[in-house]
């Protein structure tokens, strides 16, 4: 129940979940973006959130976005059409983070970005380096 039920029912996250104001304790925001069923919730956690994301949180936001992607059709289809405009927010926090990520969070993050089937574009090409380094 509670917080966690709100995070993964289906439709918008109700507004004081998201409250830029009071950031969420770090474990509260690994489960509302592990929990997300829809791209659109995770794109705007991270929206309101990036600002307070640790290495963890960079690495479950890309794990979430492939989970969803590889479970519904339809969350692909609209990744495909949307790369890099609705990921370029996520694109900016995972290099701005990218020095002080240890090596489980650079998995996470890289193979998230790469089973959700982003990252092909140009666009990518320096969180992709990066994450290499």
């Amino acid at each position: 129940g509670g917080r966690r039920a709100l995070a993964t029912q289906a439709g918008p996250v109700p507004w004081h979940l998201l409250r830029p104001a009071l950031p969420r304790p770090g474990h509260e925001l690994s489960a509302l973006l592990s929990h997300a069923e829809r791209i659109d919730v995770v794109l705007r956690i991270h929206d309101e959130h990036a600002a307070h994301f640790d290495q963890a949180h960079v690495g479950t936001f890309w794990r979430s976005v492939s989970r969803i992607a590889r479970a519904d059709e339809s969350q692909r289809a609209w990744i495909y059409d949307n790369e890099d405009g609705a990921f370029a927010a996520g694109r900016e926090t995972t290099v701005r983070m990218a020095g002080l990520l240890e090596p489980p969070s650079i998995a996470c993050s890289a193979g998230g970005i790469w089973h959700a089937g982003l990252g092909h574009s140009p666009a990518w090409d320096e969180a992709w380096r990066w994450l290499e380094n």
